[in-house]
This record gives structure tokens, C-alpha cells and sequence, in this order.
């Protein structure tokens, strides 16, 4: 009696453990039930199963908007299928992980809790290649944009996990398009920290070719980020429409670590917008490890720095702000390619390489 038992146990575990893994392969024939990769969902359903993991073959899909309901703490989990992961062995081919799986529209996020991972490129010896997943909008729309349930204002969707993207802009020196947007905007329209897209990392991505004027990553009002292992590349500054690599505005509790900056140009590598009231807003910013590269015949043009901080009124401060063991490679032209540090307390420079 009790082998039976536990043998109906071990069934109802399987059982629920298979229907919460769905499948997805461009040109499926099958039932389109993502059941398995016989039966695969052709695109990302427009409803997704908190809970449950979406493995997707190599192929060519639309963008999608993440808009299902939370359910507590319940991740959804898009994984680009590889062949030491790609879940039942039903239907499945090793061509279906013999490349990416490209995204020609963006990821707009509603609600929270999602985990996007293309598990294979990016960081040290592949920082530009082999990504699982790319998306590369064929418009000028943002690759990653967190807009919430009202339009930017509180409250905002939190807890999010990219890895493994490759995020490719509109174009090297693409210019600004009316209306348009591109690289990944995390802003919010907020009064206070936290009132943006709270705990977000990013690792393993390589962010590249964003048009005129648009920062690679755009950011306010959110609490806790952390950026590594990525590749930040060929952003497009000009006098009219100013750009950098990061831009960060009432902002706390940030980490860039180990990350690779290419031919960067505008404002500066990360900019610190202090925003426009008296009021402390940034504290907790940590940049170490980091390499910032120009090659020959970039730009390479910065008027604040590898980190600079921009005050409106003049009189908003930031704490805690730690620059320490990054190496800035042949970065001559513009400005200055030093440390702008805000008004405040707590800061600390030092180990930092400037190498031509």
C-alpha cells in the first residue's frame, strides 16, 4: 500500500512538473499547445503561467508584452532552449538550438517577476557572441521597457533577471527618430526611490548601437540594480540630443561590476542626474572592475567623465558614491575622461588605471 502511495506521489510530481514547462519553436505543426516540441506554441502565447518555465528554439518571433497577473513571488522563466537544457526529449532536434532565437519587436513589461535568459554568450571570451537570445527591434522602440500597469507611474513591476541578451540598438550613429526610442528604459514618474522598477540585474548582456540621443540604459526612481559581465557599446551623442552609456536619477543601491565599455560618447560613461530638488536621491553607487575601452577612429567624446555627476539646481548632493579598480583604456578626446564626483559624503576613489 505504501509503494503504491508513493509511486502516486511520484506521478503527480512529474505530472505537474511537465505542465508547468511550455515550449516554443517557429514553424511548429503540431497541436500548438506547447506541450512539448512536437506541439509547440509557434510565438510566445499572449498568456503566460506564473510559475512555469518557456523554453524557445532557434527562430525568428514577434516582440511581446509581459502583462500577467502576479501571484506573490511566482516567476515566469523564458529560457532559449541549448542542448544541455532544453527540457522534455518529445519532438526535440539539436538544430533547435543551433542558433538564436531573434526577437524583432521589444519586450514591454507590464507586471513583475520575470526571468529572460538566453544561457549561452556574453562576459569574458565571448562578450559580443553567442547569445541564446537577441532582440533587435526592425523599428525605433526601446528593447527592454518597463512601463508598469499605469503608464510609468507607481506603482511600478519589480524583481526582474535578464542574462544572455544580446540588446541591439537601431544603429551606430542612427539618427534620432521622431517619437522613437531605443535602448532599455527602466524610468518611471515617480516622487521617491522605489517608486521605479525596483531590483533589476542585468548580466551577460551586450548592449550596443543605440541611435542619436537615447542612453543605453535610462534610468530613475528604482532601488537596487545590479549590472555585470556586460559589454556596453557605440552609444551616439550629440549637442542637440545628449547620450550616455547609463543615466541615473533618484536612484539608490546600484552595482556595476566587471562590465566591458566600448567607444561610449555624450555626457559621460554613467551619468549621476542629480535631478532637480534639493533632496538626497542617489546613495549607494558602486563601480569597480570595469574596463572602458575607445578604439581607433571612435569618437570616444565625454565633457563629464568615466562617472559624472550632473547637478540642475546646483545644490542636490549624493552619498556613498565608490569608483575604485576600473581601467580606462586610450579615452583622450572631449572634456575630460576623470571622476566627476557629486556633493556628498561617503565617497571614495582610488586603484583606478589611466592607460593610453
Amino acid at each position: 500500500m505504501k509503494k503504491s502511495a508513493l509511486v502516486l506521489v511520484l506521478l503527480l510530481v512529474a505530472f505537474a512538473v511537465s505542465a508547468q514547462t511550455y515550449y516554443v519553436r517557429q514553424g511548429a505543426t503540431g497541436k500548438g499547445d506547447g506541450s512539448d516540441w512536437t506541439n509547440a506554441f509557434t510565438d510566445l502565447p499572449s498568456s503566460l503561467v506564473r510559475g512555469a518555465t518557456y523554453f524557445v528554439a532557434a527562430g525568428t518571433y514577434a516582440g511581446h508584452t509581459f502583462n500577467d497577473p502576479e501571484s506573490g513571488t511566482s516567476i515566469i522563466t523564458i529560457k532559449k532552449a541549448i542542448v544541455g537544457d532544453h527540457g522534455t526529449a518529445t519532438g526535440w532536434s539539436d538544430t533547435y538550438a543551433s542558433s538564436e532565437a531573434l526577437f524583432t519587436g521589444g519586450f514591454v513589461f507590464v507586471t513583475g517577476y520575470y526571468t529572460i535568459d538566453g544561457q549561452t554568450g556574453g562576459g569574458p571570451g565571448s562578450w559580443t557572441s553567442g547569445f541564446g537570445i537577441r532582440i533587435h527591434p526592425s523599428t525605433a522602440s526601446d528593447q527592454i521597457n518597463i512601463v508598469g500597469p499605469n503608464s510609468k507611474y507607481p506603482p511600478m513591476p519589480t524583481n526582474f533577471v535578464f542574462r544572455h541578451l544580446d540588446l541591439q540598438g537601431l544603429g551606430y550613429h542612427a539618427p534620432l527618430q521622431s517619437g522613437g526610442s531605443d535602448g532599455i528604459d527602466l524610468t518611471a514618474i515617480g516622487t521617491k526611490p522605489g517608486d521605479g522598477p525596483d531590483n533589476l540585474t542585468f548580466q551577460y548582456c551586450y548592449i550596443h548601437d543605440t541611435m542619436e540621443g537615447r542612453a543605453s540604459f535610462d534610468v530613475n526612481w528604482v532601488n537596487n540594480m545590479l549590472v555585470e559581465y556586460c559589454d556596453i557599446a557605440r552609444n551616439y551623442s550629440t549637442s542637440a540630443n545628449h547620450s550616455e552609456a547609463f543615466q541615473m536619477i533618484h536612484s539608490n543601491n546600484y552595482t556595476f561590476r566587471y562590465n566591458r565599455f566600448e567607444d561610449i560618447e555624450g555626457t559621460a560613461v554613467i551619468a549621476v542626474s542629480l535631478g532637480d530638488t534639493t533632496t538626497n536621491f542617489n546613495n549607494g553607487i558602486d563601480v569597480y572592475g570595469n574596463i572602458v575601452l575607445c578604439t581607433p577612429g571612435s569618437s570616444g567624446n565625454v565633457a563629464q567623465g568615466f562617472v559624472g555627476a550632473v547637478q540642475h539646481t546646483g545644490t542636490e548632493t549624493a552619498t556613498n558614491v565608490r569608483i575604485f579598480n576600473n581601467t580606462i583604456v586610450n579615452c583622450t578626446q572631449g572634456i575630460s575622461w576623470g571622476v566627476f564626483l557629486p556633493p556628498g559624503t561617503g565617497h571614495q576613489v582610488y586603484n583606478n588605471l589611466w592607460v593610453n
